[in-house]
C-alpha cells in the first residue's frame, strides 16, 4: 500500500508503516498509537474495507476506507471470507475491549 500512495504522490512523512500485527484488528489497535485523532481512513483492499471499516469503528474510530482500484486474486476473496467467519465468531463473543 506504501507503494501506492507514494505513486499517488502522498508525502513518505505521512505515510506510517505498521509491521507487527497479525490481524486486521491488531494492525488497527498498533496504528491507533500514531493517531492524532480518531477519524481515519483506512487505505486498503477493496475486499478488505468492509470488515476493517467494521472494526476500527468497533474500536471507537470513525472510519471509512479508500480503496486503490485492483482485482483481487480468488485465494485472497476466499481468504477474506474465511475472515467473516472469524469475525463473526469473535463478535458474537463480544470481542476483546477496545
Amino acid at each position: 500500500m506504501a507503494r501506492i500512495l507514494r505513486a499517488e504522490g502522498v508525502d513518505d512523512g505521512a505515510i506510517t508503516l505498521e509491521d507487527r500485527s497479525t490481524t486486521t484488528y491488531e494492525n488497527i489497535g498498533f496504528a491507533r498509537a500514531h493517531l492524532e485523532s480518531d477519524e481515519v481512513i483506512i487505505v486498503t483492499d477493496p475486499y478488505h474495507a468492509p470488515r476493517a471499516v467494521m472494526i476500527a469503528r468497533r474500536m471507537g474510530l470513525r472510519a471509512r476506507a479508500d480503496c486503490p482500484p485492483h482485482r483481487a486474486s480468488a485465494k485472497a476473496r476466499a481468504r477474506e471470507g474465511f475472515a467473516y467467519l472469524k469475525l463473526g465468531w469473535w463478535l458474537a463473543r463480544g470481542g476483546p475491549s477496545p
